[in-house]
C-alpha cells in the first residue's frame, strides 16, 4: 500500500490477518453445521428404520454431539477474535 505509513500499513495487515482468520473459521464453522445436518438427516432415516439397533442409533447420536462441540469452540474462537 503505497502512500501510508507504516502505522497505517500494519494496521492493514493485521486486519487483513484477522479477516482471514475469521474467514476460515467459518467455513470450518459451515462445514460442521452441514455434517451435524447429514448426521441428523440419517438419525431421522434410522430412527424410521425398525431394523436398525440402538448402537448405531447411538454412534450417530455421538457424532452429533461431537460435532456440536466442535461448532461451538469455533464459535468461542471466532468471538474471542472480534474481542481482540
Amino acid at each position: 500500500m503505497s502512500g501510508l505509513c507504516l502505522c497505517c500499513e500494519q494496521w492493514f495487515e493485521d486486519k487483513t490477518e484477522q479477516l482471514d482468520l475469521m474467514e476460515h473459521d467459518l467455513q470450518d464453522l459451515h462445514t460442521s453445521i452441514d455434517l451435524l445436518v447429514a448426521n441428523r438427516k440419517g438419525m431421522c432415516v434410522f430412527s424410521s428404520c425398525v431394523v436398525c439397533n440402538d448402537l448405531l442409533k447411538l454412534t450417530i447420536m455421538m457424532r452429533i454431539v461431537v460435532i456440536i462441540m466442535i461448532i461451538t469452540v469455533v464459535i468461542i474462537n471466532l468471538c474471542n477474535r472480534e474481542t481482540n
